[in-house]
């Protein structure tokens, strides 16, 4: 997986949703969510202005221990353009990191080794998620988002996936509730296209590339 893109699609997404912006740890070479937690997001960090960095609460030592970080208020977080592949640990990344982890409802996720969405499923309230340029390679991945029922807007481009035959017809079919994918306003058109029975019986997984010899 090539992490040279920068993923700017998604910098202004949904930033009119909330007051506070999405905590930023994206591009400082995550291996899984959890280590995020011992670093500063990207919104802290020395890169900007001085008076925001100045309002920031430092992680002072207390009788030889450190502080508790405080916990942020907004509802969204960015992990892309890292080299994240197992979730494990994300359920409890969230909710170190929020103050109200049951309600952070977006998920930037672009540009990692992501296979699997099963850990995802434990934020019921995501109505945002970014999945493309992954490795995510069996559409009964799609299948599991049809629990997320505020889900709204999703990603998937740039994964194995998207080389099955009728992918997005697939995805517009088993998910209803969504209203943008892969930054494609879904129309009307789109979903009786989808909901074509032709589009029903689709082979999920990809082909596996030929070996010569």
């Amino acid at each position: 997986m090539s992490y040279q893109k920068k993923n700017t699609a998604t910098s202004s997404i949904d930033c009119h949703a909330s007051s506070v912006a999405p905590l930023d740890y994206s591009f400082l070479s995550l291996t899984c969510c959890s280590e995020a937690v011992d670093d500063e997001p990207r919104n802290n960090s020395p890169r900007k202005t001085k008076a925001q960095t100045s309002s920031k609460k430092k992680i002072l030592e207390k009788d030889g221990e450190p502080e508790e970080k405080p916990k942020s208020k907004s509802h969204g977080i960015k992990l892309n353009n890292n080299s994240i592949g197992d979730l494990g640990t994300l359920l409890t990344t969230v909710e170190t990191l929020f103050e109200n982890p049951e309600g952070v409802y977006l998920v930037d996720l672009s540009f990692n080794e992501v296979a699997t969405v099963d850990h995802l499923l434990h934020l019921p309230q995501l109505r945002s998620l970014y999945l493309h340029s992954n490795n995510i390679t069996d559409l009964k991945e799609v299948d599991k988002l049809a629990t997320l029922k505020h889900l709204t807007k999703l990603t998937l481009h740039g994964n194995p996936i998207e080389s099955i035959k009728d992918y997005r017809c697939y995805v517009l079919a088993k998910l209803p509730q969504l209203k943008q994918f892969d930054f494609s306003q879904i129309t009307t058109k789109d979903r009786e296209t989808a909901n074509a029975p032709a589009h029903k019986n689709i082979n999920k997984k990809t082909k596996k590339p030929k070996t010569e010899g």
